[in-house]
């Protein structure tokens, strides 16, 4: 599994046109999280919940959500998701989870940018190993957001301006989600997914 993050200022419509065109290659799922709202871990985890479809026994809370993600990315042989359990995976080996709503991470502090950052690097340690999902993290703010926002964005989520996580690896951190469909080398996690 590979992980890459990318703070991007943009309208929506940009983000979600320059998501959908770029990665159109077979394998590759967009997954759009709308809003966060309320701005609150409850408000996060019910927008990730309606975007990837957790299982019902998802508890909205941290841990809750470290599994979810954790079962999400394996390929088994039903496909992203199967690990859950009595439902069809998707047929992808790669996805691109937009979070529309990038601002309302920095509420409370900026707790939840660490949180879901913490559980992101959490899930690719989890996953190391085992034949997993990439996954590209892009977190969208308005175009009129200060860059310091932005940088406040990338800092809560141990990204710095060059990608780095801190010694776990390059994350990208361009704010380009490209054109050519390519997941940008990131995080390297375990084997790469098989082609």
């Amino acid at each position: 599994m590979r992980l890459e993050v990318d703070v991007v200022r943009a309208t929506a419509a940009e983000v979600r046109a320059r998501a959908l065109r770029g990665p159109a290659e077979a394998g590759t799922l967009v997954t759009v999280v709308d809003r966060i709202s309320p701005a609150t871990e409850a408000g996060l985890f019910d927008a990730l919940d309606r975007a990837l479809g957790f299982p019902d026994w998802f508890g909205r809370n941290w841990d809750a959500l470290d599994e979810c993600f954790a079962d999400y990315f394996v390929l088994e042989d039903g496909g992203l998701g199967s690990a859950y359990g009595g439902r069809d995976g998707i047929d992808a080996r790669r996805v691109v989870l937009v979070f529309q709503d990038g601002a309302a991470l920095l509420a409370n502090g900026g707790g939840l940018a660490r949180g879901l950052a913490d559980t992101l690097r959490h899930t690719l340690s989890s996953n190391a190993g085992q034949r997993a999902a990439d996954l590209r993290a892009v977190f969208r703010l308005a175009p009129d957001e200060p860059e310091h926002t932005a940088e406040r964005l990338r800092a809560l989520l141990g990204v710095g301006s060059d990608g780095d996580l801190g010694g776990d690896g390059d994350l990208g951190g361009d704010g380009d989600l490209g054109g050519d469909g390519d997941v940008d080398p990131g995080v390297d996690g375990g084997p790469a997914p098989e082609e």
